[in-house]
């Protein structure tokens, strides 16, 4: 299950295995992307966790992308001063 496969690549970022975490961040991901949609709130969660081991991996670059990403679609998804994106303001 998606959780499963969230809790797995948790538990593989902390072992030190974040090439490992990201594939598999990645094809959560994508398959929420297909089941959900790109805007949708779980699939932008994991969009953060894919943010996160990339920071975390020294490649601060693309974590800079995705968080910018999920900025993106939050100000196109979300009033102003919705609590959530003022999160990320």
């Amino acid at each position: 299950t998606f959780n499963t496969a969230l809790l797995l690549a948790g538990t593989l970022s902390l072992a030190g295995k974040k090439p490992e975490a990201l594939t598999l961040l990645r094809r959560v991901h994508d398959a929420r992307v297909a089941k959900l949609g790109a805007e949708h709130p779980d699939t932008l969660k994991v969009l953060g966790d894919i943010a996160s081991v990339q920071m975390v991996s020294g490649k601060a670059k693309e974590a800079i992308k995705s968080f910018e990403r999920i900025r993106g679609i939050q100000e196109k998804t979300h009033a102003p001063t919705a609590p959530v994106l003022l999160g990320t303001l």
